[in-house]
Protein backbone atom coordinates (compact mmCIF):
# COMPACT_ATOMS: atom_id res chain seq x y z
CA UNK A 1 0.00 0.00 0.00
CA UNK A 2 1.19 3.77 -0.72
CA UNK A 3 1.56 5.94 1.79
CA UNK A 4 -0.16 9.21 1.05
CA UNK A 5 0.99 12.60 2.74
CA UNK A 6 -2.52 14.52 2.59
CA UNK A 7 -3.59 17.47 5.46
CA UNK A 8 -6.22 16.02 7.51
CA UNK A 9 -8.73 18.47 6.57
CA UNK A 10 -9.26 15.96 3.81
CA UNK A 11 -10.36 13.28 6.28
CA UNK A 12 -13.86 12.55 5.32
CA UNK A 13 -16.95 15.22 6.53
CA UNK A 14 -19.37 12.95 7.95
CA UNK A 15 -21.53 16.39 7.93
CA UNK A 16 -21.77 16.08 4.19
CA UNK A 17 -22.32 12.49 3.84
CA UNK A 18 -25.26 13.54 6.32
CA UNK A 19 -26.57 15.70 4.37
CA UNK A 20 -26.06 13.58 1.56
CA UNK A 21 -28.59 11.08 2.96
CA UNK A 22 -31.14 14.00 4.11
CA UNK A 23 -31.64 15.09 0.70
CA UNK A 24 -31.15 12.47 -1.65
CA UNK A 25 -33.05 8.56 -1.52
CA UNK A 26 -30.20 6.88 -1.34
CA UNK A 27 -31.27 2.86 -0.36
CA UNK A 28 -29.08 -0.32 -0.37
CA UNK A 29 -30.51 -3.67 -1.19
CA UNK A 30 -30.33 -5.39 2.40
CA UNK A 31 -30.29 -3.66 5.63
CA UNK A 32 -26.71 -5.18 6.22
CA UNK A 33 -25.22 -3.31 2.89
CA UNK A 34 -27.41 -0.45 4.14
CA UNK A 35 -24.99 0.15 7.25
CA UNK A 36 -22.12 -0.47 5.00
CA UNK A 37 -23.02 2.10 2.34
CA UNK A 38 -23.49 4.88 5.35
CA UNK A 39 -20.04 4.66 5.71
CA UNK A 40 -18.46 7.94 5.22
CA UNK A 41 -15.62 7.22 3.14
CA UNK A 42 -17.83 5.52 0.55
CA UNK A 43 -20.21 8.29 0.20
CA UNK A 44 -17.05 10.84 -0.31
CA UNK A 45 -16.36 8.84 -3.81
CA UNK A 46 -20.16 8.80 -4.28
CA UNK A 47 -20.36 12.49 -4.27
CA UNK A 48 -16.94 12.97 -5.88
CA UNK A 49 -18.27 11.24 -8.84
CA UNK A 50 -21.52 12.92 -8.85
CA UNK A 51 -19.72 16.75 -8.82
CA UNK A 52 -17.41 15.01 -11.60
CA UNK A 53 -20.72 13.90 -13.72
CA UNK A 54 -22.49 17.27 -13.13
CA UNK A 55 -19.75 20.35 -12.44
CA UNK A 56 -21.13 21.27 -9.04
CA UNK A 57 -22.44 19.79 -5.81
CA UNK A 58 -25.30 17.06 -5.44
CA UNK A 59 -28.55 18.96 -4.18
CA UNK A 60 -32.24 18.07 -3.97
CA UNK A 61 -32.85 20.93 -6.12
CA UNK A 62 -30.73 20.41 -8.84
CA UNK A 63 -31.63 19.58 -12.15
CA UNK A 64 -30.12 16.08 -13.77
CA UNK A 65 -30.24 15.29 -17.00
CA UNK A 66 -30.32 11.67 -17.92
CA UNK A 67 -26.90 12.10 -20.03
CA UNK A 68 -25.83 12.56 -16.46
CA UNK A 69 -27.57 9.53 -15.01
CA UNK A 70 -25.62 7.19 -18.05
CA UNK A 71 -22.10 9.05 -16.70
CA UNK A 72 -22.63 8.59 -12.95
CA UNK A 73 -23.81 4.83 -14.01
CA UNK A 74 -20.56 4.02 -16.14
CA UNK A 75 -18.23 6.25 -13.59
CA UNK A 76 -19.14 4.37 -10.15
CA UNK A 77 -19.52 0.85 -11.41
CA UNK A 78 -16.18 1.33 -13.33
CA UNK A 79 -14.38 2.42 -9.94
CA UNK A 80 -16.94 1.40 -6.81
CA UNK A 81 -18.10 -1.74 -8.49
CA UNK A 82 -21.35 -0.69 -7.66
CA UNK A 83 -25.15 -0.96 -9.93
CA UNK A 84 -26.67 2.28 -10.21
CA UNK A 85 -30.31 2.80 -11.16
CA UNK A 86 -32.36 5.79 -11.63
CA UNK A 87 -35.15 5.73 -9.67
CA UNK A 88 -38.79 7.35 -10.97
CA UNK A 89 -38.80 10.52 -10.34
CA UNK A 90 -41.28 12.28 -7.90
CA UNK A 91 -41.82 14.51 -10.48
CA UNK A 92 -42.82 14.72 -14.27
CA UNK A 93 -40.26 16.94 -15.57
CA UNK A 94 -36.80 15.61 -15.92
CA UNK A 95 -36.17 15.45 -12.30
CA UNK A 96 -36.00 18.40 -9.82
CA UNK A 97 -33.94 15.55 -7.21
CA UNK A 98 -32.66 12.45 -8.72
CA UNK A 99 -33.83 9.11 -6.93
CA UNK A 100 -30.91 6.88 -6.97
CA UNK A 101 -30.75 3.51 -5.19
CA UNK A 102 -27.30 1.65 -5.05
CA UNK A 103 -27.15 -1.74 -4.80
CA UNK A 104 -24.08 -3.98 -3.70
CA UNK A 105 -23.10 -6.80 -6.58
CA UNK A 106 -23.37 -9.82 -4.93
CA UNK A 107 -19.86 -11.82 -6.02
CA UNK A 108 -17.37 -13.41 -4.40
CA UNK A 109 -14.47 -11.65 -6.13
CA UNK A 110 -16.04 -7.73 -4.03
CA UNK A 111 -15.15 -7.12 -1.16
CA UNK A 112 -15.90 -3.43 0.17
CA UNK A 113 -12.93 -0.32 -0.33
CA UNK A 114 -11.47 -0.33 3.97
CA UNK A 115 -10.74 3.84 4.54
CA UNK A 116 -6.82 4.47 5.21
CA UNK A 117 -5.44 4.11 8.51
CA UNK A 118 -3.69 7.49 9.35
CA UNK A 119 -0.49 7.41 11.07
CA UNK A 120 1.45 9.94 13.30
CA UNK A 121 5.27 9.89 14.50
CA UNK A 122 5.96 11.41 18.12
CA UNK A 123 10.05 12.43 17.36
CA UNK A 124 10.15 12.98 21.19
CA UNK A 125 10.36 9.96 23.36
CA UNK A 126 6.52 10.44 25.50
CA UNK A 127 5.94 9.88 29.03
CA UNK A 128 3.89 6.36 29.60
CA UNK A 129 1.50 7.12 31.28
CA UNK A 130 0.01 10.31 29.11
CA UNK A 131 0.45 8.08 26.11
CA UNK A 132 -1.92 5.58 27.78
CA UNK A 133 -4.42 8.47 27.94
CA UNK A 134 -4.44 9.53 24.63
CA UNK A 135 -5.33 6.37 23.83
CA UNK A 136 -7.72 5.68 25.62
CA UNK A 137 -8.94 9.20 24.25
CA UNK A 138 -8.64 7.94 20.70
CA UNK A 139 -10.79 4.61 21.83
CA UNK A 140 -14.11 7.26 23.24
CA UNK A 141 -13.49 9.18 20.11
CA UNK A 142 -13.61 6.31 18.16
CA UNK A 143 -16.42 4.50 19.96
CA UNK A 144 -18.57 7.50 19.65
CA UNK A 145 -18.63 8.02 16.73
CA UNK A 146 -18.76 4.49 15.28
CA UNK A 147 -22.50 4.26 14.70
CA UNK A 148 -22.12 7.83 11.95
CA UNK A 149 -18.86 4.98 10.58
CA UNK A 150 -16.96 8.49 11.22
CA UNK A 151 -14.44 7.34 12.99
CA UNK A 152 -10.82 6.80 11.78
CA UNK A 153 -8.57 4.21 12.21
CA UNK A 154 -4.89 5.67 13.61
CA UNK A 155 -1.74 4.64 13.98
CA UNK A 156 0.69 5.76 16.39
CA UNK A 157 4.58 5.50 16.59
CA UNK A 158 6.50 6.26 19.07
CA UNK A 159 9.55 5.71 21.79
CA UNK A 160 9.19 6.13 25.31
CA UNK A 161 10.84 7.57 27.93
CA UNK A 162 12.22 4.28 30.21
CA UNK A 163 9.11 2.86 31.93
CA UNK A 164 8.27 -0.75 32.81
CA UNK A 165 4.88 -1.97 32.48
CA UNK A 166 2.83 -4.76 34.03
CA UNK A 167 0.39 -6.77 31.77
CA UNK A 168 -3.06 -7.39 33.28
CA UNK A 169 -2.12 -11.22 34.24
CA UNK A 170 -0.29 -9.83 37.31
CA UNK A 171 -1.27 -8.38 40.07
CA UNK A 172 -0.44 -5.48 42.41
CA UNK A 173 0.48 -7.89 45.25
CA UNK A 174 2.94 -9.52 43.07
CA UNK A 175 4.70 -6.29 41.46
CA UNK A 176 5.06 -4.51 44.71
CA UNK A 177 8.60 -5.20 45.05
CA UNK A 178 9.77 -5.13 41.57
CA UNK A 179 7.78 -1.34 41.41
CA UNK A 180 10.02 -0.47 44.24
CA UNK A 181 13.26 -1.79 42.99
CA UNK A 182 12.75 -0.82 39.34
CA UNK A 183 11.71 3.16 39.96
CA UNK A 184 14.68 3.13 41.95
CA UNK A 185 16.72 2.88 38.92
CA UNK A 186 15.54 5.57 37.30
CA UNK A 187 12.78 3.91 34.98
CA UNK A 188 8.93 4.78 35.75
CA UNK A 189 6.72 2.30 36.44
CA UNK A 190 2.93 1.47 35.33
CA UNK A 191 0.21 -0.86 35.70
CA UNK A 192 -1.13 -1.52 31.68
CA UNK A 193 -4.70 -3.52 30.62
CA UNK A 194 -2.64 -5.09 27.76
CA UNK A 195 -1.85 -8.89 27.77
CA UNK A 196 1.48 -10.25 28.56
CA UNK A 197 3.15 -9.84 31.59
CA UNK A 198 5.93 -7.04 32.70
CA UNK A 199 8.64 -5.59 29.75
CA UNK A 200 10.44 -2.57 28.93
CA UNK A 201 9.64 0.61 26.67
CA UNK A 202 12.39 3.62 26.05
CA UNK A 203 14.59 5.59 23.80
CA UNK A 204 15.99 3.45 20.66
CA UNK A 205 12.67 1.17 20.91
CA UNK A 206 9.68 1.61 18.24
CA UNK A 207 6.90 1.30 19.48
CA UNK A 208 3.25 0.91 17.29
CA UNK A 209 -0.52 1.53 18.45
CA UNK A 210 -2.51 0.51 16.35
CA UNK A 211 -6.00 1.88 17.24
CA UNK A 212 -8.38 -0.14 14.54
CA UNK A 213 -12.00 -1.11 14.17
CA UNK A 214 -11.90 -4.66 13.53
CA UNK A 215 -15.35 -4.96 12.89
CA UNK A 216 -14.37 -2.57 9.44
CA UNK A 217 -14.45 -6.17 7.72
CA UNK A 218 -16.72 -9.10 6.97
CA UNK A 219 -16.51 -10.94 9.58
CA UNK A 220 -14.70 -9.20 11.39
CA UNK A 221 -11.37 -9.53 12.22
CA UNK A 222 -10.12 -12.02 15.13
CA UNK A 223 -7.98 -11.09 17.85
CA UNK A 224 -5.33 -13.76 16.92
CA UNK A 225 -5.36 -13.10 13.06
CA UNK A 226 -5.02 -9.63 14.40
CA UNK A 227 -1.89 -10.37 16.24
CA UNK A 228 -0.75 -12.53 14.02
CA UNK A 229 -0.52 -10.02 11.52
CA UNK A 230 1.17 -7.74 13.29
CA UNK A 231 3.93 -10.63 14.02
CA UNK A 232 4.28 -11.16 10.31
CA UNK A 233 4.16 -7.36 9.31
CA UNK A 234 7.60 -7.05 11.95
CA UNK A 235 9.19 -10.21 10.88
CA UNK A 236 8.77 -9.39 7.06
CA UNK A 237 9.82 -5.64 7.48
CA UNK A 238 12.84 -7.34 8.94
CA UNK A 239 13.87 -9.22 6.19
CA UNK A 240 12.75 -7.60 3.32
CA UNK A 241 14.24 -4.53 4.41
CA UNK A 242 17.36 -5.46 6.63
CA UNK A 243 17.52 -8.71 5.32
CA UNK A 244 16.85 -9.83 9.31
CA UNK A 245 15.59 -13.62 9.65
CA UNK A 246 13.67 -14.62 12.60
CA UNK A 247 12.70 -18.56 13.87
CA UNK A 248 9.60 -19.95 14.63
CA UNK A 249 8.74 -19.94 18.31
CA UNK A 250 5.66 -21.09 20.41
CA UNK A 251 5.48 -17.71 22.47
CA UNK A 252 4.24 -14.57 21.04
CA UNK A 253 6.64 -11.81 19.31
CA UNK A 254 9.62 -11.97 17.20
CA UNK A 255 12.56 -14.14 18.19
CA UNK A 256 16.09 -13.70 16.06
CA UNK A 257 17.41 -17.44 17.01
CA UNK A 258 15.82 -19.45 20.45
CA UNK A 259 16.72 -17.42 23.21
CA UNK A 260 16.85 -13.84 21.89
CA UNK A 261 13.78 -11.90 21.31
CA UNK A 262 13.93 -8.42 18.76
CA UNK A 263 9.84 -7.75 19.00
CA UNK A 264 6.72 -7.64 21.48
CA UNK A 265 3.32 -7.85 21.30
CA UNK A 266 0.97 -7.18 23.39
CA UNK A 267 -3.00 -5.95 22.82
CA UNK A 268 -5.96 -5.42 24.54
CA UNK A 269 -9.36 -5.39 22.40
CA UNK A 270 -12.77 -3.63 23.16
CA UNK A 271 -16.07 -3.64 21.49
CA UNK A 272 -13.66 -4.68 18.60
CA UNK A 273 -12.01 -1.48 18.77
CA UNK A 274 -8.15 -2.36 19.74
CA UNK A 275 -5.38 -0.49 21.83
CA UNK A 276 -1.77 -0.91 22.58
CA UNK A 277 0.04 -3.03 20.24
CA UNK A 278 3.91 -4.15 19.58
CA UNK A 279 7.29 -2.74 20.53
CA UNK A 280 10.52 -3.56 18.45
CA UNK A 281 13.97 -2.84 19.56
CA UNK A 282 16.38 -1.03 17.44
CA UNK A 283 20.05 0.26 19.28
CA UNK A 284 21.35 -1.11 21.93
CA UNK A 285 19.78 1.86 24.32
CA UNK A 286 16.88 -0.84 25.86
CA UNK A 287 18.90 -3.92 26.30
CA UNK A 288 20.85 -2.82 29.77
CA UNK A 289 17.47 -2.11 30.55
CA UNK A 290 15.56 -5.27 29.80
CA UNK A 291 18.58 -6.67 31.37
CA UNK A 292 17.51 -5.73 34.89
CA UNK A 293 13.83 -7.93 34.28
CA UNK A 294 12.50 -11.18 33.01
CA UNK A 295 10.80 -9.88 30.66
CA UNK A 296 7.40 -11.62 29.78
CA UNK A 297 7.95 -14.02 32.00
CA UNK A 298 10.76 -15.67 29.78
CA UNK A 299 13.61 -16.54 32.43
CA UNK A 300 15.96 -18.15 29.84
CA UNK A 301 15.31 -15.20 26.78
CA UNK A 302 17.53 -12.06 26.51
CA UNK A 303 16.92 -9.22 24.14
CA UNK A 304 17.96 -8.54 20.81
CA UNK A 305 18.04 -5.78 18.20
CA UNK A 306 18.21 -4.49 15.18
CA UNK A 307 21.60 -3.05 15.40
CA UNK A 308 23.33 -5.88 16.89
CA UNK A 309 21.36 -8.11 13.77
CA UNK A 310 22.40 -6.01 11.39
CA UNK A 311 25.90 -5.33 12.67
CA UNK A 312 25.15 -1.62 11.31
CA UNK A 313 24.19 1.00 13.03
CA UNK A 314 20.27 2.26 12.40
CA UNK A 315 17.98 4.84 13.99
CA UNK A 316 14.63 4.74 14.88
CA UNK A 317 13.14 7.21 13.04
CA UNK A 318 14.76 5.91 9.43
CA UNK A 319 12.98 2.43 10.63
CA UNK A 320 9.29 4.40 10.25
CA UNK A 321 8.49 4.59 7.01
CA UNK A 322 9.27 0.66 6.32
CA UNK A 323 6.97 -0.34 8.98
CA UNK A 324 4.36 2.06 7.85
CA UNK A 325 4.48 1.00 4.29
CA UNK A 326 4.66 -2.55 5.92
CA UNK A 327 1.77 -1.89 8.23
CA UNK A 328 -0.33 -0.58 5.17
CA UNK A 329 0.37 -4.04 3.04
CA UNK A 330 -0.13 -6.38 5.62
CA UNK A 331 -3.73 -5.04 6.57
CA UNK A 332 -4.68 -4.12 3.20
CA UNK A 333 -4.86 -0.51 4.28
CA UNK A 334 -3.31 2.93 2.39
CA UNK A 335 -1.66 4.85 4.86
CA UNK A 336 -2.04 8.62 4.89
CA UNK A 337 -0.26 10.91 7.00
CA UNK A 338 -2.09 12.74 10.26
CA UNK A 339 -1.29 16.46 10.58
CA UNK A 340 -2.58 17.31 13.82
CA UNK A 341 -2.97 20.66 13.18
CA UNK A 342 -6.03 19.51 11.13
CA UNK A 343 -7.55 17.08 13.20
CA UNK A 344 -9.33 18.66 15.95
CA UNK A 345 -9.84 17.20 19.11
CA UNK A 346 -7.34 14.63 18.09
CA UNK A 347 -4.84 16.54 16.69
CA UNK A 348 -4.97 19.31 19.70
CA UNK A 349 -4.57 16.02 22.32
CA UNK A 350 -1.46 15.00 19.84
CA UNK A 351 -0.01 18.11 20.45
CA UNK A 352 -0.14 18.68 24.03
CA UNK A 353 1.21 15.14 24.46
CA UNK A 354 4.40 16.40 22.45
CA UNK A 355 4.41 19.69 24.60
CA UNK A 356 4.78 17.51 27.72
CA UNK A 357 7.32 15.56 26.31
CA UNK A 358 9.47 18.12 25.28
CA UNK A 359 8.84 19.80 28.76
CA UNK A 360 9.80 16.49 30.90
CA UNK A 361 13.71 17.16 29.20
CA UNK A 362 16.30 14.75 29.41
CA UNK A 363 15.93 11.09 30.54
CA UNK A 364 18.44 8.47 31.81
CA UNK A 365 19.85 6.96 29.55
CA UNK A 366 21.39 3.76 31.46
CA UNK A 367 20.22 2.06 34.50
CA UNK A 368 21.39 3.27 38.28
CA UNK A 369 22.94 0.56 39.83
CA UNK A 370 20.85 -1.25 42.21
CA UNK A 371 20.50 0.29 45.65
Amino acid sequence: MQRKDVRSSQLVDSGVAANYRQNNDFHAGHAEHEATMKKPHLFKKIIRAFKSCFGHGFDGADAVCPSHCVQLYHYVTNHERLSVFQGASKDSALGHKLNVEVELRHCSSYSMPLPPVFYHYFRTPLPYARTLLLQEKIHQLQHAARRSSSHNDILLLLEHRPVYTSGRRQTEQELHTERTRLTSIGADFAVAARGGQLTYHGPGQLVGYPLLDLSRTSPPIGIRDYICKMQKMIQSYLLRTHGITHIPSDHTGVFLDPVTKIASIGVQVRHRLTTHGFAMNVTKEPLEWFGRVVACGLADVKAGCMVEAKGKNVRVEDVVPGIVDEFGTSYGRDMVKLSPQNAGELGEAILALEEDALAAGEWLRAPSPDS
